[in-house]
């Protein structure tokens, strides 16, 4: 996974989007868990701040290892956006 490596989340007033299946429980108790103090998007925007990808792959992840939230997400780092591609697990410390 394209994931990158940050030191800290912040999640308050920060945007958030989930993509994958996830071991810490559905992807809407995901985002309930954020929607306290952080935005959720339900895709991956030029402004989102954060890309959460689940600890497990999804089947319905367009390719065998990403889906197109992931493909898009690539994308934005090389257009000068600062959107950062974060694991599960990360997150999850961070929460």
């Amino acid at each position: 996974m394209p994931l990158n490596e940050i030191k800290t989340i912040e999640i308050d007033g920060s945007s958030f989007c989930f993509t994958g299946d996830f071991l810490y429980g559905t992807r809407k108790s995901c985002e309930n868990a954020i929607t306290e103090c952080g935005v959720v998007s339900p895709s991956a925007k030029v402004d989102l701040d954060y890309l959460v990808i689940g600890a497990r792959a999804s089947r319905e992840w367009a390719h065998s290892s990403h889906g197109r939230k992931i493909e898009k997400a690539l994308k934005y780092p090389h257009k000068g956006y600062s959107l950062l591609i974060v694991g599960e697990e990360q997150w999850v410390q961070f929460l």
